[in-house]
């Protein structure tokens, strides 16, 4: 599968991987699997790192959308309809370029962006290109009998 990740990147096609391949309740981020970036070493093309957090009202990590331990997909995507609205944080970083470098590397500059990104500690991430999107899932959950 990398190689056809790779022909595509090197086509100018845009992937979105999640390295840490598991999800966390938000607090931390998971070690980086390098295998899952080497498309991008191999497309020599740069590797935009991005941030997200599930937010409440008040700005406090939401674990409504933690996708973790023995949560199966069904019933996590009930905690998601049926809680108070999420406010979902996407923050980019500075992006990486990806040739020459060895996976690994690539692998570990990439947590690290985002561990700042996600603990607000910005000397990789420019704060002018924090977004921030809201909206509510639960207009989702509600069905009439």
């Amino acid at each position: 599968i990398n190689l056809q990740l790779a022909e595509l990147l090197a086509q100018g096609e845009c992937l979105g991987v999640f390295p840490e391949g598991t999800t966390t309740d938000g607090d931390t981020v998971g070690h980086f699997h390098s295998s899952l970036l080497q498309p991008a070493i191999d497309a020599a093309c740069m590797v935009h790192p991005v941030a997200l957090r599930y937010l409440d009202r008040q700005g406090r990590t939401d674990k409504a959308a933690a996708y973790i331990n023995d949560v199966s997909f069904g019933r996590s995507l009930w905690q998601i309809l049926t809680a108070n609205p999420i406010r979902v944080s996407i923050t980019t970083c500075l992006p990486i370029d990806a040739y020459n470098l060895e996976r690994r590397a690539l692998a570990q500059t990439a947590q690290r962006e985002i561990e700042s990104a996600l603990h607000g500690m910005t000397p990789v991430c420019e704060p002018s290109t924090i977004t921030e999107l809201s909206y509510s899932l639960n207009a989702c959950a509600t069905s009439e009998t």
